[in-house]
């Protein structure tokens, strides 16, 4: 997103002191000098001057206003008037960058009697987002971790776009600058890293990852009422409140209301269980205040070598160790480098020096205890992401694989039902639950039923299709079983020894009917019916493996 106006970055820069770095950051970075660290603070500068730039391309917060005085004077009534209900965060570790100016900030909702926006101007936005929605030929999903919302990004769509970039001048910068005034020394410092228009629905998989926002400082408003909808608000990490000590860590907002805050802050949007809840989001930077532990995590596998983006990764870490961002994305660097042992040292460090509920690092230790056949020894790490996120389909999955192979297979059976029941966990996960207790119920009557759901929640999910063509054949249901062996040979393998593999099986269950059948006159006959019911292109291709292994 590069910018039409060259920015000077100032010398007022906040710099992380590099004598606390030093002197709190792991063993393992001990080669990572003051002169490294420089020329990675360098390099965190350059991609900080080119996101600034970028920025003010899609978000050009900086061009001529199209409001008239009157029209401004309303705006500035509206900020002037605003009151907020504030929410402590007291949540381990520290946020990336600017840690002095923000990280003891609270997090600030506008007051249920001053939203920021009126429902008449949030009606026209979701208006505009759902003619958009209805151009789309399959739905616009962003990905987020092991899930997925519909949605876009603000720039991507015209009027919604300049709608927005006239609030940021007008209301969401002014207010930003009123709240965290620390930080933000004129509205004109402010531009929009990015922002994105959410659409939750109770689908499964239709939710955010746990993460922290790409920005310094954060917002989100709503654009429909509470009314219209079941479930959802927003999880964040450490939240607390003078007038709720026992509040539970969720933000709610009403139609037109506004949450803004650190952005370094852990959250999640949670999945709905009905209705629709449409949100927009976004993240700021300061172009005059370098944040060069996320611009050191943010690197382009594209272009920046593995060796590189290690060495960013570890200057991150080592700029400021008590923040988490940087050391799962580093472990993952150590593995792709080959140097796992490393790569499990980084995790575990994360849970003592950074964040002890730290998801990412520890569901990287559940996953690899199981992988090396520890399973007892992965099952802490694993409730550990569980403790933050009980929903949380990748971690829940895992563990009952910990239990399928500890041999408790009631215990495994009951976080299946676990998983089936948690609001927003992915259909991968799903198919791969109810493939299992279709296995699980081998020989009941019940059994196909549980491979019929999995199929529902991931068509070509091979294990589940596998398994029903093998159940289907064995109660000589062969037209079914043939049907799904045709699909998986069309539909889903690709190499050809799947292909081989699942033409023999059809081949064989076929035969099997021709014979129960018993309907061919002679020799002939049966090649005849052999083909049409396989399939001609199929019985061809099975003779052409069959010639080329012989």
């Amino acid at each position: 997103m590069a910018r039409a106006i060259y920015l000077q970055i100032s010398t007022i820069l906040a710099v992380v002191s590099f004598a606390s770095a030093i002197v709190n950051r792991p063993e393992w970075l001990s080669h990572v000098d003051t002169s490294r660290l420089e020329e990675y603070k360098a390099l965190a500068e350059e991609r900080h001057k080119e996101a600034v730039l970028s920025a003010l391309k899609d978000y050009n917060t900086l061009g001529p206003t199209t409001l008239t005085e009157e029209q401004l004077e309303e705006e500035n009534d509206i900020v002037d008037h605003l009151k907020l209900d504030e929410f402590r965060i007291n949540a381990p570790g520290k946020i990336p960058d600017f840690h002095d100016e923000l990280g003891e900030s609270p997090l600030f909702v506008t007051n249920k009697n001053t939203p920021l926006f009126s429902e008449e101007e949030c009606k026209d936005i979701v208006e505009m987002a759902d003619s958009y929605f209805a151009g789309m030929d399959k739905p616009a999903e962003l990905e987020s971790g092991q899930y997925y919302i519909e949605g876009f990004w603000l720039k991507d769509v015209e009027p919604v776009r300049d709608w927005f970039v006239e609030k940021c001048k007008s209301r969401i910068f002014p207010l930003l600058k009123k709240q965290f005034p620390d930080f933000v020394d004129d509205v004109e410092d402010l531009v929009v890293d990015n922002a994105y228009l959410f659409k939750y629905t109770p689908q499964p998989g239709l939710r955010t990852e746990i993460h922290t926002d790409a920005g310094c400082l954060s917002f989100t408003f709503s654009l429909n009422p509470k009314e219209e909808y079941e479930g959802g608000g927003t999880w964040v990490e450490g939240l607390s409140s003078n007038d709720d000590p026992n509040m539970d860590e969720i933000i709610e907002m009403d139609v037109g209301h506004c949450t803004v805050r650190p952005g370094g802050i852990r959250h999640c949007g949670n999945p709905l269980t009905k209705g629709s809840r449409y949100i927009i989001g976004g993240f700021c930077m300061n172009k005059r205040r370098v944040e060069h532990v996320r611009q050191l995590v943010n690197n382009c596998p594209t272009q920046d070598s593995l060796e590189k983006t290690k060495s960013a990764l570890e200057c991150a870490v080592a700029l400021n160790p008590e923040c988490e961002m940087a050391y799962s994305s580093l472990a993952s660097a150590y593995e792709a480098l080959g140097y796992n042992s490393k790569a499990k040292k980084v995790n575990e460090d994360c849970l003592l020096l950074a964040n002890p509920k730290s998801t990412s690092c520890s569901y990287s230790l559940g996953s690899t205890h199981y992988q090396e056949g520890k399973y007892d020894e992965a099952l802490p790490f694993l409730q550990n992401c569980l403790d933050i996120d009980p929903a949380d389909g990748d971690a829940l999955f895992t563990m009952s694989q910990c239990y399928a192979n500890i041999g408790d297979q009631e215990k495994e059976k009951e976080i299946y039902f676990k998983i089936i029941k948690a609001p927003g966990v992915s259909n991968r996960v799903l198919s791969q639950v109810y493939c299992n207790l279709g296995i699980m119920h081998h020989g009941e009557d019940i059994e196909n039923t549980y491979f019929e759901k999995s199929l529902e929640a991931n068509p070509t999910a091979l294990p589940a299709l596998h398994s029903l063509g093998v159940s289907y054949a064995k109660h000589h249901e062969w037209n079914n079983a043939i049907g799904i062996f045709q699909q998986i040979i069309k539909d889903v393998v690709e190499t050809d020894e799947d292909k081989y593999k699942y033409l023999t099986f059809l081949y064989q269950v076929v035969i099997a009917k021709l014979k129960e059948e018993d309907t061919a006159k002679d020799q002939k006959d049966l090649m005849e019916q052999l083909a049409s019911t396989m399939g001609d292109d199929n019985l061809e291709r099975l003779m052409v493996f069959k010639r080329t292994a012989s």
